[in-house]
Formats: C-alpha cells, sequence, structure tokens
C-alpha cells in the first residue's frame, strides 16, 4: 500500500515575480557515498514570461547528479594538492569509494570552478577594499621604523659571548 500526500504550494518567478503553475518533472540520479537513488524535480513555468524553474534540493546541484558537498570537497582537495601532483584518479578513489566517477565528469568540475573563479574573484576583491581601511598598514609600519634611532637595532659588540643565566 502506497500513500500519497498532496501539498498546495504557491511559487513566484525568480525573473518577473509572477505566480508559477505545474509544467512537468523529471527524474535525476542521485549519487554520493551513502545513497544512490532517484529524486524526482518538479518543473514549474512562468504563465506571464514563459520561463521555467526547477524545484530542487539544496545537495543536488543544477545539472548534477552528484552531491554537492561531496564534489565541493573534491574540487577543494584537488585544487589544494596540485602542488603534491595528486590525480584525479587517486582522489576519486579516496573521496568517492563507493561512487564510480568519470576522469571526464571530474574534469569538468575543476574546469567549472576555475571559471567561476576567475569572474568571482575581482568582484570579491573590490568589496574587501571597499570594507577595508584606506589607510596603508605597512607604509605607517615603515614610517614608524624610520624613527627609531639607528644605535637601537645594534648588537652589542660582546653579545655573542654574554654569559647565560
Amino acid at each position: 500500500m502506497q500513500i500519497i500526500y498532496t501539498v498546495q504550494i504557491v511559487i513566484h518567478c525568480n525573473t518577473c515575480g509572477s505566480q508559477m503553475v505545474y509544467h512537468a518533472c523529471n527524474k535525476v540520479q542521485y549519487k554520493s557515498n551513502s545513497l544512490q537513488t532517484e529524486i524526482v524535480i518538479l518543473r514549474y513555468k512562468c504563465r506571464q514570461c514563459n520561463v521555467t524553474h526547477a524545484l530542487k534540493p539544496e545537495f543536488l546541484a543544477s545539472r548534477h547528479q552528484y552531491d554537492t558537498f561531496e564534489r565541493q570537497a573534491f574540487v577543494l582537495q584537488y585544487t589544494y594538492t596540485q602542488e603534491a601532483k595528486c590525480s584525479l584518479r587517486k582522489l576519486q578513489n579516496e573521496l568517492f569509494p563507493q561512487v564510480p566517477v568519470s576522469h571526464t565528469v571530474m574534469y569538468y568540475w575543476v574546469r567549472i570552478v576555475e571559471a567561476k573563479k576567475q569572474k568571482v574573484e575581482p568582484l570579491l576583491l573590490a568589496d574587501l577594499q571597499q570594507l577595508l581601511p584606506q589607510k596603508d598598514l605597512v607604509e605607517e609600519l615603515a614610517q614608524e621604523a624610520q624613527t627609531v634611532p639607528p644605535t637601537v637595532r645594534d648588537k652589542p659588540e660582546d653579545w655573542a659571548i654574554l654569559p647565560l643565566t
């Protein structure tokens, strides 16, 4: 016996703000180290601007079937272990022991993150520069260092032969 619950929801369009109606649904294979299952994705269409949107869980990124957080861990480890020359396959065996992930898919994850990083990084730096104080701390410390008399920095001549106490 299967119990089905229906819930009436009202969804508004991200583009124009008008109410959306049910359009279709599709099934997506969800894969993670702990679970492999099918998830139903509901699609809604805007009455006003004809745009469609998908109602998806946050752990499943757009156009992907692998867990978002596990993918994120993979990309971060690959990016930060590139100096150690860790291969994609070796990292895949460590992070996804239960799920076979193709080499092409893993490389795609890395390429997408690099492309997004190049777009987002300058914007983040510009925002940080607006938030940080306008004074240059290095310049301020350099000026302070110049006010210290040069003899203060000199070591005593007999410094090397001072007795240990």
